[in-house]
């Protein structure tokens, strides 16, 4: 009887200790879990949150970013992409060099940095609809080899040797010469976020550039229509001993001068010309 009571009291001792050691199993585990997240919390406040511009929809190579694209989302610190941009003003008006997905982190290393007033490239010189169109040049059809990007030029036509001179455009800025492209003060298509609101009117280098009496090449701002017209009398020049001849106006000089040069290929000036040789 003893042994059997004896055994009954040490099977209830054992029951409290398994049952105080899941308790205590129990609230270790709650004590841990308690810890770690306060140091996941305490990690994450410590690394900090930073506004960073991402992509709101997927934005083509190539697309000029406008306040519709791009929007600002939180990250941790370390989640941020190197060079990426903080508030959307960095961003509006470049132009995107890679394409981006929506979502993506904005990095200054995938834009075309267009808001300055000097670009190495020409492209982002030219205002939309106009074109840049090179021309072959000596000392004496380029101004003695002191033309600099940003002057305005009259262009003139020799169609053929000996033949009689003619005016094409008037008031033409010169772009670039040889490998020196202009800088222009804001009238440049990347320095708007509004194309509707870019200047029609004169625009004027910021600076004097470097003279280079080498230069064999100038490029030249034209429209389309000028671009056709122009690079025909430049080939029929080169094919009959002409000339395409750029006269340098003083600065702030904009009045027209009207163009009197007949339609290229001027074969009935031509027959004329030399007829009246013989």
């Amino acid at each position: 009887m003893a042994q059997t009571i004896t055994t009954a009291a040490v099977s209830r001792v054992n029951r409290r200790f398994l049952l105080l050691a899941i308790v205590l199993a129990v609230l270790s585990a709650v004590l841990v879990y308690a810890q770690m997240s306060r140091s996941g919390s305490k990690s994450e406040s410590s690394a900090g949150t930073v506004s960073v511009v991402v992509a709101k929809t997927d934005i083509a190579a190539g697309t000029r970013i406008t306040s519709t694209l791009v929007e600002v989302r939180s990250f941790t610190e370390d989640n941020v992409g190197f060079q990426a941009l903080s508030v959307p003003e960095q961003a509006i008006g470049q132009v995107v060099r890679y394409p981006l997905t929506a979502g993506e982190q904005v990095l200054s290393s995938k834009l075309v940095n267009t808001t300055v007033s000097s670009s190495d490239n020409l492209a982002y010189v030219l205002p939309a609809g106009t074109r840049g169109l090179a021309l072959h040049i000596d000392q004496v059809t380029g101004g003695g080899g002191l033309l600099l990007p940003g002057d305005h030029v009259d262009l003139l036509w020799l169609p053929f040797t000996d033949g009689p001179a003619f005016v094409l455009f008037s008031d033409i800025e010169v772009t670039a010469v040889s490998q020196s492209v202009v800088d222009v003060v804001p009238a440049a298509p990347g320095l708007e976020t509004d194309p509707a609101q870019q200047s029609t009117g004169p625009r004027t280098r910021i600076s004097e550039g470097t003279i280079n009496p080498d230069a064999t090449t100038v490029t030249v701002m034209v429209t389309p229509e000028q671009m056709i017209t122009l690079l025909c009398a430049s080939s029929f020049a080169q094919g009959n001993g002409g000339s395409v001849t750029v006269a340098v106006r003083s600065f702030g000089d904009t009045a027209p001068v009207a163009p009197n040069a007949p339609q290229c290929p001027p074969n009935e000036l031509m027959k004329q010309f030399q007829s009246q040789s013989q």
